[in-house]
């Protein structure tokens, strides 16, 4: 048994406390830094990107803009069949590039089968005529085209041509020998092979058309809009075309003995060396010639 020291005298100092004392250590209940006691560190989270951010999700706000762009293309190139297809495209590229680093393989796989199965409908649509794939038209064209419209005789067609309908239509097999259209309208008219031969369409609207391979021998165009109109192989003896707009035309083949473009614009214009020789007051513009160039 340990012998009591008895009382401490009154100026005497405290035991000194060794590091195994609890009390010293700042430890009441004993536990050990390595004890099972021990609070767990917490690590700080660090605020801002997480780490496995992609270099191009900062971009992702762009993609509807480039969707857009697309589909707006698409559609003046391929029209409805383009818009369909590069609308199922964008939307898969879409989600496999944004979902890439969450899907798992099967959810890939699923999203391919299905974008190219729906693109394979849109080409069987497009082979059904159900999607057609010709350009947008503008709206004043739109506007002006009656695709369903049949003319039972060539007084009716003259009729609905002078009326102003004939943008974009098919008038491959029209024949308007000695006609009279007075308010010609055939902006980008798909017209090769059609006979105008002695028609007269002076100060009409034929900018784009394809007159390809037309019998136009005789035709009266005075002040008419070419503008960029296919005649590539046509024949046009002595056709009338003076002050008209010719500007990129395209006159390549195109018989031209006798045709009389005096004061026509022909900047521009596709034409052959001999071709060029047989006609009348060539390269001499007028202000009316320019003026029916808009």
């Amino acid at each position: 048994m340990t012998e009591d020291p008895g009382p401490l005298p009154p100026d005497a100092a405290p035991p000194e406390r060794t590091d195994h004392d609890p009390a010293a250590t700042g430890n009441p209940a004993g536990r050990t830094a390595e004890g099972p006691g021990t609070a767990p560190t917490i690590t700080p989270r660090t605020a801002g990107v997480p780490s496995d951010r992609r270099w191009f999700d900062g971009v992702l706000w762009l993609w509807p803009l480039v969707v857009l762009g697309l589909l707006a293309l698409a559609s003046q190139l391929f029209g409805a069949f383009g818009v369909t297809a590069a609308g199922i495209a964008a939307v898969a590229t879409i989600v496999m590039v944004v979902g890439g680093a969450t899907f798992e393989r099967p959810t890939k796989v699923a999203v391919l089968a299905v974008s190219t199965g729906l693109i394979g409908v849109a080409f069987v649509g497009w082979q059904m005529k159900v999607l057609p794939d010709e350009p947008v038209r503008t709206a004043a064209a739109v506007a002006s085209v009656r695709p369903s419209a049949t003319p039972s005789s060539p007084a009716e067609l003259v009729a609905m041509l002078n009326s102003g309908w004939g943008a974009g239509a098919d008038l491959r097999s029209a024949d308007l020998t000695g006609q009279s259209i007075t308010n010609a309208a055939l902006d980008g008219a798909h017209a090769s092979g059609i006979t105008l031969i002695r028609a007269i369409l002076d100060g009409g609207s034929l900018a784009g058309a394809d007159l390809s391979g037309a019998k136009m021998a005789g035709v009266q165009l005075r002040g008419a809009d070419l503008r960029g109109a296919v005649l590539a192989g046509a024949d046009l003896p002595k056709g009338i075309l003076t002050d008209a707009c010719l500007a990129g035309a395209n006159l390549t083949g195109a018989d031209l003995t006798g045709a009389n473009l005096t004061g026509a614009v022909v900047s521009g214009v596709h034409i052959d060396g001999p071709a060029a020789r047989a006609i009348i007051g060539w390269n001499t513009p007028s202000e009316s010639g320019r003026a029916a160039c808009g």
